[in-house]
């Protein structure tokens, strides 16, 4: 559950910046106009367009001339061939990509030049509530509680859990807090699931500004979509990449492996006081010792937040939401966002 969570966020963090782009490389060379393959990577058809003296998109071509330079040529509105093409203004895009979607990602790529405070939330991330990091061992005073005949706390907590995971229909937002391999992200997520099709939302600063970007995955109709409200784009996730990081039935999936894992040792349980409230913890051990997990609950037994330690690697999540309703109006792609599905395919 973890890892698949990492691969969503890290997905994200790969298409935002892709986004906040804009652009393809200039297209210098003519080898990537070119179909084909190379390297065992299939290069699909391009073509190249610049803007005209009258702002319009226009498709150019590659020439070269009698010494073997390579020069830009395109047809104006008057059906004359014009050859002064500022490189800096070329770009390629997919050969079945429509003029006038080339037209609005350049558009697109413009404002986001003049105004880029436009593509990100007004609002930053939440972070965590009950404790900014990993609770320090000050705040725990140990407690006996009542074990179960599998040597653990006598909880329920995967109970109450899989009760509404098996609905079908959830709502379940969390405040994620992960450091993997020295770098850190801090973002609120949510997953919305309605029968077979599910949302995942995510607020996040994946860029260098470190502002916040908006994004989603909407799985409907087993089809799935990355979406960037932000960025105003949204395309179509390749079924192999989808599949590997997606699944509607994730989290009783994860519950299960959970109840079967044998590799997690009960260490002991703890009171702590955490913003003036008590709080239960119980703290798990892989068998290796490398791993430690602390579940803490509130007085009504409901588990709030959970923290992963492995080495210097850390996940930490605080629930803030777990119900058995589904808002049916956010399944939809908004309106007005460009399909990048063809251009990021490249």
């Amino acid at each position: 559950m973890i890892k698949k969570t990492l691969a969503i966020l890290a997905a994200f963090s790969t298409v935002f910046a892709f986004a906040a782009c804009g652009k393809l490389e200039e297209a210098e060379t003519t080898k990537a106009t070119e179909p084909g393959s190379s390297d065992n990577v299939t290069v699909p058809e391009t073509k190249l367009y610049t803007r005209d003296d009258a702002g319009n998109i226009v498709e150019i071509v590659t020439k070269t001339n009698e010494n073997g330079d390579v020069y830009y040529e395109y047809t104006d509105a008057n059906g004359n061939n014009v050859t002064k093409v500022d490189k800096e203004n070329v770009v390629g895009m997919p050969a079945d990509t429509p003029i006038e979607d080339v037209d609005k990602i350049e558009d697109l790529y413009e404002e986001y030049l003049k105004n880029p405070d436009a593509f990100y939330e007004k609002e930053g991330t939440e972070g965590l509530k009950l404790y900014d990091g990993i609770v320090p061992e000050s705040k725990f005073v140990k407690t006996e509680v009542k074990l179960n005949d599998k040597g653990r706390p006598d909880r329920g907590d995967s109970e109450q859990y899989k009760d509404i995971f098996e609905k079908q229909s959830f709502t379940f937002k969390v405040n994620v807090l992960s450091t993997v391999d020295g770098s850190t992200i801090e973002t609120p997520m949510s997953w919305i699931r309605s029968g077979n099709d599910m949302l995942i939302e995510v607020v996040a600063p994946f860029d260098e500004t470190g502002k916040p970007i908006k994004g989603s995955i909407l799985y409907k109709g087993g089809k799935c979509y990355m979406i960037m409200p932000s960025m105003k784009v949204y395309y179509e996730m390749p079924e192999e990449m989808a599949s590997e990081m997606f699944n509607p039935d994730m989290f009783n999936e994860a519950l299960e492996s959970a109840d079967l894992a044998d590799d997690n040792v009960y260490k002991a349980s703890y009171n702590v006081t955490l913003n003036g409230k008590t709080y239960s913890c119980d703290v798990f051990e892989s068998k290796d010792g490398k791993t430690t997990n602390k579940n803490y609950y509130d007085a009504n037994g409901n588990v709030v937040r959970t923290e992963m330690i492995s080495g210097e690697d850390v996940n930490i999540w605080e629930i803030v939401e777990l119900s058995d309703k589904a808002d049916a109006s956010k399944f939809v792609i908004p309106s007005g966002l460009i399909n990048m599905s063809a251009f990021i395919d490249m």
